[in-house]
């Protein structure tokens, strides 16, 4: 999955299909509305690629009600340092059922975001090992709980929830605070 705010020039998405295409990848762009223009959709459609599906954007008002902790108590959330994104993308692409080659290219897609404002990246472990990993971007008092992905092997434990309100968490205190 392609994903980014911007296909502004045309070589790009020709680049984009050629990496695709030599690793023999089905390629899929995600792309917002907002940051796509009528250029970049052409391109795509006479790639042979086509709109398939939407997302759904889940909205809700903070308040102390909306603001809770976690369940599971043997879950430790922590944000990442700078020089474990290695591990970010080694989760995410497990996570979500991705090639274990792609995981440099993940973790190298977030590290370029580490210290932008309004960017933050997580990770949760559980019994000592890491499995699962979330990020969040605050712009404005507006919220975008961006990837978050756990490992097969420790889902139904309350893994994204604990990561969900982690992130729902930070953003109500810097509204409150």
């Amino acid at each position: 999955m392609v994903k980014g705010d911007s296909l502004g020039s045309e070589n790009t998405i020709d680049k984009i299909l050629s990496f695709y295409r030599k690793r023999e990848i089905p390629v899929r762009f995600d792309l917002a509305p907002q940051y796509v223009n009528a250029t970049s959709l052409q391109k795509l459609h006479n790639a042979g690629l086509f709109q398939s599906d939407f997302h759904a954007t889940l909205y809700c008002e903070l308040n102390e009600e909306t603001v809770g902790k976690t369940k599971n108590s043997c879950i430790k959330l922590r944000q990442i340092k700078e020089d474990e994104f290695d591990r970010y993308g080694n989760i995410y692409v497990e996570g979500f059922g991705m090639p274990a080659f792609l995981a440099e290219g993940v973790a190298i897609n977030n590290q370029v975001s580490y210290d932008k404002p309004g960017w933050s990246f997580y990770i949760a472990s559980l019994q000592g090992e890491d499995v699962g990993i979330g990020s969040l971007y605050i712009n404005d008092g507006t919220a975008i709980l961006a990837a978050s992905a756990v490992k097969p092997k420790a889902r139904d434990q309350g893994i994204h929830q604990a990561l969900i309100q982690l992130r729902i968490t930070k953003l109500f205190n810097k509204i409150v605070v």
